[in-house]
């Protein structure tokens, strides 16, 4: 017998199969009689390698197969590796103390912004491939999500945000004193989120200090994972679940991951959400594209269900307002298909009603509930001061709008094109749309705008990706490449302005915090910390509680709205309205905090001339009617008498 005999042999036909088929010619028929048996799998092996690998073209040596990976690896992580490069070294040419009111952008330095140039770059690229592999896409998304949110972290000895502090405040509280108070303020009455955080100090030994100052960068990265794991439950197409989540990272600019019970409250609804959307039963398909199948779930619908429901009842013991946003979301589930889960729609109305009722009692004397019901207009025009404030503001504001209209309005593109595609399904767009019914409720202090685009943005960057990349599970060609490097690299300019436009406000110095402490560790209880604006750390220990503010835990400002001192240069003629409004809050010791921050919060919002606050507080500190007692850095307290 022949070495040839020994060959293991392969049927024509199914040779024919295997081979690349010339269009011209009919496929072979094959009929049940003389269908050929299936090969063993050395044959087919053996076929496969005569059809698709013909050799080395002639000329040119051949790698070995081993050697392909690992440069196909290399190459892939080049583009992350360089940005994080370039990263590290724009943050040692960092000046803080050149800030102006554009923020961090103008002190960055253009190896900033080479980075994100380069990570748009080659996240572009891989998307454009027939099949982009996962774990690329991955890296550039936790780099990009690395430089955005781990630059401020790195800058900064201490958390950002005055009111962030609060949030330690209370977490301590609970820390030392192993329960909350209901009648000391609203966050006694949502403590889930102080709760936990002083359970987890109490576990690992750490401050919560630590985990504030870590907190945007950890919350921006759950909120990537959380925003794929939802999205995934719309479209088998991972190339525009993974546009889609970029997109999110570079349009979320509000800053609501911060140490924060929004932050936690926002993640879990989002995950609660993905578990409707890929585990509960639906009376027809929620894809993206009527013709493809859901991916399949691990988890089964009553445990995903069971799940969901778990994660309502925490965001409802989190915070106020967002278990009204998720309510909006279940309910639009439940009415393009998901009609089952009524009884979570009830059970989420009721939840959040009865604890919402427990808390009637703080709410009723701080808070006008329905004050702001049916004022559609007002409710939406945000935070802000009595002008549009210094030139450097008003570009950050212009930045911050255009990047938010821009964002719907692409989502608005995409869901023309969607429907021109024949996916007609409306719930993507019911998710995006459902948190707008917040206008005709509440202005949360200013911030219900900021809460309805970020509710909204991971539904609009869906459809926004919709919109860039155009024809599903197709690789985009080269004109699609470069409008989505174009879109990224437009968000990424506005997204540097629009987040870390007021950094001179929301720097927070480890002086404020140091002088803060000492006036919780050293003044008689009841006292009130006076400010000449609000914008200063004034709850940061434990003992928070016990000194007196109109809010019932915030420091009083000279400088607030209806204030006959907005807006006015403040000399000396102003030192008589000044303490009377001090004296107003009716505390047994008073004391004045002058801090840099307050002044760049005048400035940028327009509430006094620039340079009046810093000459005014030279003026307190002059005057017969205070005392300085602390001064720490560049901060100073006075004790008014």
């Amino acid at each position: 017998m022949s070495a040839n005999d020994l060959r293991p042999q392969v049927s024509e036909t199914w040779i024919r199969a295997l081979s690349p088929r010339d269009p011209s010619r009919p496929p072979p028929r094959v009929t049940g009689r003389h269908r050929p048996s299936r090969p063993s799998l050395g044959t087919v092996e053996e076929a496969r390698r005569r059809t698709e690998d013909p050799g080395p073209a002639p000329g040119r040596a051949s790698r070995g197969w081993s050697e392909r990976p690992s440069a196909g690896r290399a190459r892939a992580a080049a583009a992350p590796a360089l940005a994080l490069v370039l990263w590290a070294i724009s943050l040692a040419g960092v000046d803080l103390a050149g800030l102006d009111d554009t923020g961090l952008a103008s002190v960055l330095p253009v190896t900033f912004f080479a980075a994100l140039g380069v990570l748009i770059v080659g996240f572009v690229l891989e998307v454009g491939r027939p099949e982009p592999r996962g774990w690329v896409i991955a890296v550039h998304v936790a780099t990009l999500v690395l430089v955005l949110h781990g630059t401020v972290p790195l800058l900064y000895d201490t958390p950002r945000y005055t009111y962030a502090y609060k949030h330690i405040a209370v977490s301590r509280y609970v820390m030392a004193h192993g329960s909350v108070d209901r009648e000391i303020e609203i966050y006694q009455n949502w403590a889930g989120f102080p709760s936990l955080v002083a359970h987890v100090s109490w576990v690992t030994g750490m401050d919560p200090m630590v985990f504030a100052n870590a907190a945007q960068l950890c919350f921006a990265a759950a909120n990537v994972l959380a925003v794929r794991f939802a999205l995934r439950g719309l479209t088998l197409d991972d190339r525009l679940v993974a546009v889609a989540v970029w997109a999110f990272v570079l349009a979320d600019w509000v800053g609501q991951n911060y140490f924060a019970p929004q932050a936690l409250a926002f993640l879990l609804s989002i995950v609660a959400v993905g578990l409707v959307l890929r585990g509960a039963p639906t009376r027809r398909r929620l894809a993206l594209a009527a013709d493809e199948p859901l991916r399949p779930f691990a988890m089964s619908a009553p445990a995903s269900c069971a799940l969901a429901t778990a994660l309502i009842a925490c965001v409802t013991l989190v915070h106020p307002l967002s278990p009204f946003l998720l309510i909006s979301w279940i309910g639009v589930l439940v009415v393009f298909g998901r009609w089952r889960l009524w009884w979570m729609l009830v059970v989420a109305g009721v939840m959040a009603a009865v604890w919402t009722g427990a808390a009637s009692a703080w709410l009723g004397a701080h808070v006008d509930l329905f004050g702001d019901v049916g004022s559609a207009a007002s409710n939406a025009k945000g935070t802000g001061g009595p002008s549009p404030g210094s030139a450097g503001h008003q570009l950050v504001v212009r930045c911050a709008r255009v990047l938010s209209l821009g964002v719907w309005a692409l989502a608005g593109i995409g869901t023309v094109v969607r429907w021109r595609q024949g996916r007609r399904d409306p719930t993507v767009v019911a998710l995006a749309v459902a948190p707008f019914s917040l206008l005709v409720g509440q202005s949360y202090g200013g911030e219900a705008i900021y809460r309805i685009y970020l509710f909204s943005l991971p539904w609009c960057c869906f459809l926004v990706a919709t919109a860039i990349l155009g024809r599903p599970h197709t690789a985009p060609g080269r004109a699609r490449q470069v409008l989505v490097a174009t879109t990224s690299a437009v968000m990424a300019v506005l997204f540097v302005f629009a987040h870390y436009g007021l950094e001179r406000i929301n720097h927070v110095t480890p002086d404020e915090v140091a002088a803060s402490t000492w006036f919780e560790e050293h003044a008689p209880p009841g006292s009130v910390l006076g400010l000449v604006v609000g914008n200063f750390p004034v709850e940061v220990t434990a003992d928070y509680d016990k000194f007196r503010s109109p809010w019932g835990t915030w420091g009083a400002a000279m400088l607030a709205e209806g204030s006959p001192l907005v807006g006015r240069d403040l000399t000396a003629d102003d030192l008589p309205e000044a303490f009377a409004i001090l004296r107003s809050y009716g505390a047994p010791h008073i004391y004045l905090v002058l801090s840099p921050g307050q002044a760049a919060y005048a400035e940028a919002f327009g509430l006094a001339p620039v340079g009046a606050v810093e000459r005014f507080g030279d003026l307190l500190e002059a005057a017969p009617e205070t005392t300085v007692v602390h001064r720490e850095g560049d901060v100073t307290i006075l004790e008014v008498s």
